[in-house]
């Protein structure tokens, strides 16, 4: 199960790895540490706008997600994949609140997009907040363009409802 090695080179002989041939200790691990790492990657993904800072808190989630969602970690998983969610800037409640999207929110996006598409069998549960992020895309790519929005079409058929029974009632006034 573990090997020890030592390694050779750069002067110094007595430094040891580890080789695990077996997973079992990675879950007690990242139960430990999953609240620490969801900590350090949302801290430095809000505060810094560095390229290479962004990669590595979105590749940290990632790694989270599938480790937690292969290990059945329910609460871990949706706290990683809401946190990354949340990143996305779009998937705000309060609609009168606008945020500037910056690129590090557009690479939220993808990550998150890639995770559904590659690696959806780990979500399970937490679909939920890849497909809330997928429809304010939609929303947005609809509001952009000019099209009509669904309350549109629903509104519209309401009124024609509306009108066309006031109509009847109209009619059946008359008859009387």
């Amino acid at each position: 199960m573990i090997k020890q090695q030592k390694s050779g080179g750069s002067g110094t002989s007595n430094q040891q790895f580890i080789l695990a041939n077996d997973t079992e200790p990675i879950r007690p691990m990242f139960e430990n540490t999953w609240s620490a790492n969801l900590a350090v990657f949302s801290v430095l993904l809000e505060e810094s706008d560095d390229q290479k800072i962004t990669e590595l808190c979105i590749e940290g989630f990632m790694h989270a997600i599938k480790i937690s969602g292969f290990y059945n970690m329910n609460t871990e998983r949706d706290a990683f994949v809401s946190s990354l969610s949340k990143f996305t800037q779009i998937t705000t409640s309060s609609s009168s609140v606008v945020r500037e999207i910056k690129e590090k929110n557009l690479e939220c996006i993808r990550a998150l997009l890639n995770l559904a598409t590659y690696d959806g069998n780990y979500l399970r549960s937490s679909w939920y907040y890849v497909l809330d992020c997928i429809s304010k895309i939609d929303f947005m790519h609809v509001m952009g363009t000019g099209a009509r929005r669904d309350a549109d079409f629903f509104n519209a058929s309401k009124r024609q409802m509306t009108k066309g029974a006031n109509a009847n009632m109209q009619r059946k006034i008359d008859r009387e």
